[in-house]
C-alpha cells in the first residue's frame, strides 16, 4: 500500500462545489492519487502551490480573483500559467473548462499546459486518463480543443523547414516524450550536448519555450504524421 508521499498529489481550483465534488470522488477510487488541496478562487492558486507543491494542478479558467465578494475581478489566466511555468515546472497542469478559444488553448499549451478537458466531455473517464498521460510527459485534450487546434496548419506553419537531423530530433521525442534528453540522445547514437544543441535551434526555429509545447507544435506544422481517432484522441502514424 502507497503511503501519503508515495502518491500522486493533487491540488484543485475551482469555482464549483459540484466540480471539486466530482474529481475526489473519482481520484479517490485510485490509492495511488490524494488531494492534497482544495481553493475556489484565483488567488488560492499560488498560496496552494507554495504548500504543496503537487505533481498535478487541475485549474478552471473562469473564476473569480478574490475570495472577497465585494470584489469583481476575474481571474488572469494567462499570466498566471505563465507564472506557474516558469515557477512550477514540475507540476503537470490540467486545465478544466466550459470555455473553448482557439487563441486561449494555443497560449495556455505555450505556457506549458499539458491537458485541456471540457467539463462537459466524459469528465468522470477523462481525468484519471488526462493525469495519468500528463504525468509521462504526454498530452491529453478534448476533442473539440484537438478539432481546434489541429484541424488546420496555423499561419507561420506551413513554410518550416527542419534539416534531416532536426527532423529526426523532432519525431523521435514526439514518439517518447517521457524520456530524458540523454535517453533521447542515446536512441540517436549521439552525444546529450548534441541533442540539446539541435533541441535548441528547433526551439529558436518554431518558436517555442518547451518541450511539451514544441511536440504540439510539431503535430500542427504536420512534421510528424498523425490522425484523430474516433474519440478525438492523437494517434501517431
Amino acid at each position: 500500500m502507497k503511503t501519503n508521499t508515495d502518491k500522486i498529489s493533487v491540488v484543485i481550483v475551482d469555482d464549483h462545489a459540484l466540480i471539486h465534488k466530482a474529481l475526489k470522488d473519482m481520484l479517490a477510487t485510485r490509492d495511488d492519487m490524494l488531494v492534497v488541496g482544495e481553493g475556489w478562487r484565483g488567488e488560492d492558486v499560488f498560496r496552494l502551490m507554495d504548500e504543496h507543491h503537487p505533481k498535478v494542478l487541475i485549474l478552471d479558467l473562469r473564476m473569480p480573483q478574490y475570495n472577497d465578494i465585494s470584489r469583481s475581478e476575474r481571474f488572469d489566466v494567462i499570466p498566471s500559467l505563465a507564472r506557474l511555468n516558469e515557477e512550477y515546472p514540475e507540476t503537470a497542469v490540467i486545465i478544466l473548462s466550459q470555455y473553448v478559444n482557439y487563441a486561449f488553448a494555443q497560449a495556455a499549451i505555450d505556457h506549458g499546459v499539458r491537458s485541456y478537458l471540457l467539463k462537459d466531455d466524459q469528465l468522470s473517464l477523462n481525468i484519471l486518463e488526462a493525469i495519468d498521460t500528463v504525468l509521462i510527459g504526454r498530452t491529453l485534450f478534448s476533442r473539440e480543443i484537438n478539432d481546434l487546434l489541429f484541424s488546420s496548419v496555423p499561419e507561420g506553419l506551413n513554410s518550416v523547414a527542419l534539416s534531416d537531423r532536426q527532423l529526426e530530433i523532432v519525431r523521435t521525442l514526439v514518439r517518447s516524450p517521457e524520456k530524458s534528453n540523454q535517453q533521447l540522445a542515446a536512441d540517436l547514437h549521439i552525444a546529450e550536448s548534441t541533442f540539446k544543441g539541435h533541441l535548441n535551434k528547433i526551439f529558436t526555429i518554431l518558436d517555442v519555450p518547451n518541450r511539451s509545447t514544441l511536440v504540439i507544435r510539431s503535430l500542427q506544422a504536420r512534421l510528424v504524421p498523425f490522425h484523430l481517432d474516433d474519440r478525438g484522441r492523437i494517434v501517431l502514424d
